[in-house]
């Protein structure tokens, strides 16, 4: 099939998007049928007829109220091809997928309000979470962490200073380990995962697993 297309930036670095505006006959679209599938397979959600300026908040509330029937206490994470779609101010032309159909799928998940994300989803798009930290001795250690981007290899959370900070590094005698770094001792996470691990911190001057990490959406 041929069709015109525009070349657009998404808002992440270096990924560069086509968005279809006609159609095989050379008509341009005048609107989007988007379709929308649990992560279960299941496509309760009725399709919304969008164009390519519809925001991703827009769709978010219709998945909202067409699962939840308006209840408060829940929010809907949408996916395109495991990239979390954040930012309800994206506008569909925003976003990195091809639309030469006029039909675009997006994937749906529902949370409650205080429900932790899984490590799986956090690892799909670590910048869509914050990471939430209890347990440390040192107050100023706890509480809410932005993504910070990639160190050492590895994806890390900070907070607005830069420390403290949630990093994978490497010390002299004690080899790769996962850090809660503010400056001191502190407790350390040997785990080679891709993600800061939620258990199994080591004491480093407190008790050992004393530590709890979550992750929840940005702002969430």
């Amino acid at each position: 099939m041929m069709v015109d297309t525009e070349k657009m930036h998404n808002n992440l670095p270096g990924a560069v998007i086509e968005v279809a505006e006609k159609n095989e006959n050379g008509e341009k679209f005048e609107s989007i049928q988007v379709e929308f599938v649990g992560m279960a397979g299941n496509t309760d959600v009725k399709s919304y007829p969008a164009t390519f300026e519809t925001t991703v908040g827009t769709l978010r509330k219709h998945v909202l109220e067409e699962v939840t029937g308006g209840r408060a206490g829940f929010q809907i994470m949408l996916m395109k091809e495991a990239r979390i779609l954040s930012k309800d101010e994206c506008k569909l032309a925003d976003l990195e997928m091809t639309c030469d159909t006029g039909i675009i799928e997006l994937n749906y998940v529902v949370h409650e309000l205080d429900e932790d994300a899984t490590p799986a989803e956090v690892e799909m798009d670590p910048k869509s979470f914050d990471l939430h930290l209890a347990g440390h001795a040192r107050a100023e250690c706890n509480g809410v962490y932005t993504y910070a981007g990639m160190e050492n290899g590895k994806h890390h959370w900070a907070k607005p200073a830069g420390t403290p900070k949630v990093f994978w590094t490497y010390w002299g005698g004690r080899g790769h380990t996962w850090d809660i770094f503010w400056g001191g001792i502190s407790p350390e996470n040997k785990s080679d995962t891709a993600i800061p691990p939620q258990s199994g911190w080591d004491g480093q001057g407190q008790k050992p697993n004393s530590i709890r990490i979550s992750y929840r959406l940005r702002g969430s």
